[in-house]
């Protein structure tokens, strides 16, 4: 009896690590998930727990199968209203739906009589192409009215100089300045300048500036009538240059300034001619 009591003490010592065989504390516990033992198993064959499930929608076994032939959901429906897949084709050749009708009515196109639609006249011909014209021939007569007072045009160098000499010099005081204001009445209303009055010259400019003023006034004013003359096509030479060469470095010859002032009288006579003609 005491033997079979330590036998069996020995076996429960063998058993230590699971004192309840066959207790699961964690019931439904799976140390192992995805683990299958019997792969392709299937113990309720036939079971669908979802049915009406498709894991692949739009998959067809069987492209192309349709178990309706011949059906239509909408019939006369069409997706492209007015769609024509072949433009220019004519189911019926020749066929006019509106006989007779004539969009332009009395056009000729300019063929004349013919037999047949389509045939032009034989003797037709286009008419030749003859290209615009495009130059104008305008005639401008243009007529200068004179003004209503005259310039002087009777300035010479005898005279200034003997008129001068009688008048203690009074005489080409006024000579000069009428000049200028001749000038600024010729001139002005082309090239919008006006040249200093010669008095305000003579008496406060001149003082002041030493004789530079009267030197840069003559050639102003030089320069003016030779732009003058040019603009209204007389053919006299006259300028700056020459007040320069004849007024200036003349001067060392002694008769370059009486030529030069013959020269400045012509040139202003012509100025004042030609505008009492032209204006």
């Amino acid at each position: 009896m005491s033997e079979l009591k330590v036998s069996n003490n020995i076996n429960s010592a063998n058993n230590y690590g699971n004192p309840n065989p066959g207790y699961n504390p964690n019931p439904g516990y799976n140390p192992n998930p995805g683990y299958n033992p019997n792969p392709g198993y299937n113990p309720n064959p036939g079971y669908n727990p979802n049915p009406g499930y498709n894991p692949n929608p739009g998959f067809s076994a069987n492209p192309g199968y349709n178990p309706n032939p011949g059906y239509n959901p909408n019939p006369g429906y069409n997706p492209n209203p007015g769609y024509n897949p072949n433009p220019g084709y004519n189911a019926n050749p020749g066929y006019n739906p509106n006989p007779g009708y004539n969009p332009n009515p009395g056009y000729n196109p300019g063929y004349g009589s013919r037999s047949m639609p389509g045939t032009p006249d034989p003797g037709y011909a286009a008419p030749a192409y003859s290209a615009p014209n495009t130059t104008t021939n305008v005639n401008v007569n243009v007529n200068y009215a004179p003004p209503v007072g005259q310039l002087r045009t009777d300035r010479g160098l005898l005279k200034y100089i003997l008129l001068s000499m009688i008048t203690c010099g009074i005489y080409g005081l006024i000579c000069f300045g009428n000049m200028t204001d001749d000038l600024n009445t010729i001139a002005s209303r082309y090239d919008n300048k006006r040249t200093m009055n010669f008095y305000l010259l003579i008496f406060l400019v001149a003082p002041f500036t030493l004789g530079i003023g009267a030197i840069v006034w003559q050639h102003k004013m030089c320069a003016r009538m030779g732009n003058e003359l040019q603009r209204r096509g007389i053919n006299y030479s006259f300028g700056a240059g020459t007040f320069w060469g004849w007024g200036v470095l003349g001067a060392l010859i002694l008769v370059g300034p009486f030529v030069f002032m013959h020269k400045f009288f012509t040139a202003m006579n012509k100025l004042c001619a030609d505008f009492n003609v032209r204006g």
